[in-house]
């Protein structure tokens, strides 16, 4: 096998063909080659998710206004919405905080939340604030089971599902 250093002494246009050659480097185990399971229980909760947005403050406006979120400022100018023991935090297209998602793209989120409020209710305030449902209510199948959920579009046109385990019987 040759070393670097002895390749100084081959010809220049054999060294270029040798240097373009692909390197293998030898790497770790890939996780799709591991044949060990992650134990059940790995992960607890979410945290947090990034939103990839036209508008901050748009964003801002109607997170807060329409699903009462929180708006809240960290590390001096990022904007999060809070809710529950979660967050979304903002990033303004172009603007993105590293690292990002390989594709950061506004409109591309389908969302599920959770409320307790009443479906009927919450189609009432949708209709207040100017948000057109786009289907429901409907009985759909949640993580811990049946639920009942509306459909709408934030101002980036992410697909909201808005969810209440309270009763799916439609």
């Amino acid at each position: 096998m040759l070393s670097w250093t002895s390749l100084r002494f081959l010809r220049p246009q054999l060294l270029h063909r040798i240097s373009s050659l692909p390197v293998q480097v030898p790497r770790e185990m890939s996780w799709e080659q591991s044949s060990k399971a992650a134990p059940l229980g790995l992960i607890h909760r979410l945290d947090h998710l990034v939103m990839t947005v036209r508008s901050i403050e748009d964003t801002a406006a109607f997170y807060s206004r329409v699903l009462g979120m929180e708006v809240v400022s960290f590390k001096g100018n990022r904007q999060a919405l809070h809710f529950g023991q979660q967050k979304f935090n903002l990033h303004e297209v172009g603007k993105e905080f590293e690292p990002k998602a390989h594709r950061s793209t506004p409109g591309s989120l389908d969302l599920c939340l959770v409320t307790e409020m009443p479906l009927e209710q919450l189609v009432e305030h949708l209709k207040v604030c100017g948000v057109s449902i786009e289907e429901g209510p409907v009985a759909r199948t949640g993580a811990l089971g049946p639920i009942k959920s509306i459909y709408f579009r934030d101002p980036d046109h992410n697909l909201l599902e808005v969810c209440n385990y309270g009763g799916s019987d439609l």
